[in-house]
């Protein structure tokens, strides 16, 4: 879903989508970009030295440690959610909002901080009554999902 129409180019060709500025690929690269100038960040010591080695990972840890660079950087990506979630509370006023992934984990850190900044984003006054929960298999959601379905016994087309 698009967020941002003059964005970054997604793996889905469009650009702007939510992915591109929230995936853990996305994360190290705007960790990456911010810290051209920010040499003394948490997160080049644990890259090795090496800006470009610096991954959602590393991100993540220096957050832990408490480098506010990666902090600023992890609130970015949860405002940017927020902006997209509010998009979805308008869209489909959800019973409940599962985020997984390869970085839900991290991301349900920051759930309070998006559930703040959710009315900023959407026009359902009902946004901060709908619940923010963690995927039970985060990076292997779909993974479990896609199983989910074909234990069910649901008949899938796929189109070529």
């Amino acid at each position: 879903m698009t967020i941002n129409f003059s964005g970054p180019k997604c793996g889905c060709g469009k650009n702007g989508c939510i992915e591109a500025y929230a995936s853990g690929s996305a994360i190290g690269r705007r960790a990456r970009n911010e810290l051209g100038e920010n040499s003394t960040s948490k997160m080049v010591e644990l890259a090795g030295g090496n800006v470009n080695a610096v991954t959602a990972e590393i991100v993540a840890q220096a957050w832990r440690a408490g480098d506010p660079l990666a902090t600023r950087v992890l609130e970015e990506t949860a405002d940017l959610l927020a902006i997209w979630l509010g998009n979805i509370v308008d869209l489909l006023e959800p019973k409940i909002m599962v985020i997984g992934g390869g970085v839900g984990e991290l991301a349900s850190h920051w759930f309070h901080h998006i559930q703040e900044q959710l009315p900023k984003w959407s026009v359902n006054q009902r946004c901060n009554e709908i619940p923010l929960k963690l995927a039970r298999y985060n990076a292997d959601a779909g993974l479990a999902g896609a199983a989910a379905l074909c234990l069910s016994g649901a008949r899938t087309e796929v189109v070529a």
